[in-house]
C-alpha cells in the first residue's frame, strides 16, 4: 500500500498513487491515472481518466508574486485541469487556471504558467517555458528548451524547434505592465520555426511558413514564404 497524503475533500478514482503522492483539497483524480513518487496535486486540480504523471511534478500550483513583479495576479483562477490520456513528465510545474486537452504530452522540467490552454496531441518538449495566457492548438509541437512568452498564439499544426526564443515587450526599460501592449508573436497554422530562433513582439508569421535557423524576426513573415536572417529576410514563396 502507498504511503501518500489524500485530503478528505479530494476525489480519487481507481488512481494508482506512488510513495510521498500529495492531493488536496477539492482535486479530482480520474479512473486508471497513474501518478508516480512525490507529485503534488493542489487544490480543485481536475485529472481526466487515465492521466500519466511522472515523479515530482506539481499541478495546479497557484501563482505568487511579490513586489519584484509588475504584472499584477489574476484573482479567482479556475483549476487546473488536464484532458484524458495526458502524459505529464518528471518534475513538470502546471500553474493553476491552464487546461490541456486530451493526449498532451509535456515534457520532463517544463514550467506552464496560469491562463494557458494546449489543444489536442500537442507536445511540449523537456524545459520548454510557458509564459501566462498563452495559447496553443491541436497537433503542435514545441521542442527542447524554448520560451514562449505571455499573450501568444500558436495555431493548429505549428512545429517550433529547440532554443527558440520569444518576446513580449517593446519597452522593457519603462519597468512598467500595461497589459494593451503586451502583445506575443503569432504562429499561424502548420508554420515552422527553425532552431535557435527569436521572434520579437506583436509579430505574425503566417500559415505555412518557415523561418530558418538562427532568424531574428523583426516584422511580419508572409504565409507561404521562407524567411532566413538577422534581421530575417524573404529567401522566396515555397510551393503550394
Amino acid at each position: 500500500m502507498s504511503r501518500s497524503t489524500v485530503h478528505p475533500d479530494a476525489n480519487v478514482g481507481r488512481a494508482t498513487l506512488a510513495d510521498g503522492v500529495v492531493v488536496r483539497a477539492g482535486a479530482v483524480i480520474g479512473d486508471g491515472c497513474v501518478l508516480d513518487e512525490n507529485v503534488v496535486v493542489y487544490e480543485d486540480t481536475i485529472l481526466h481518466e487515465n492521466v500519466r504523471v511522472m515523479a515530482g511534478a506539481v499541478l495546479g500550483r497557484p501563482p505568487v508574486a511579490t513586489a519584484a513583479a509588475t504584472r499584477p495576479l489574476r484573482a479567482g483562477l479556475p483549476p487546473l485541469e488536464i484532458g484524458a490520456g495526458c502524459v505529464i513528465g518528471s518534475n513538470a510545474v502546471l500553474y493553476r487556471g491552464s487546461r490541456l486537452a486530451e493526449e498532451v504530452l509535456i515534457g520532463d522540467s517544463v514550467s506552464m504558467r496560469e491562463q494557458c490552454e494546449i489543444g489536442p496531441r500537442s507536445l511540449l518538449g523537456r524545459s520548454v517555458t510557458v509564459n501566462y495566457n498563452t495559447t496553443i492548438g491541436a497537433n503542435c509541437k514545441v521542442m527542447d528548451l524554448s520560451h514562449l512568452t505571455g499573450n501568444m498564439v500558436i495555431e493548429d499544426g505549428v512545429f517550433v524547434s529547440a532554443h527558440v526564443s520569444s518576446a513580449n515587450d517593446n519597452k522593457m526599460w519603462e519597468g512598467q505592465y500595461a497589459e494593451d501592449e503586451i502583445r506575443g508573436p503569432v504562429l499561424r497554422r502548420g508554420c515552422s520555426i527553425g532552431l535557435g530562433a527569436v521572434l520579437l513582439p506583436n509579430i505574425e508569421v503566417g500559415e505555412g511558413a518557415i523561418v530558418g535557423a538562427g532568424s531574428v524576426v523583426t516584422r511580419n513573415v508572409k504565409a507561404g514564404t521562407l524567411v532566413i536572417g538577422a534581421p530575417a529576410r524573404l529567401v522566396r514563396t515555397l510551393p503550394a
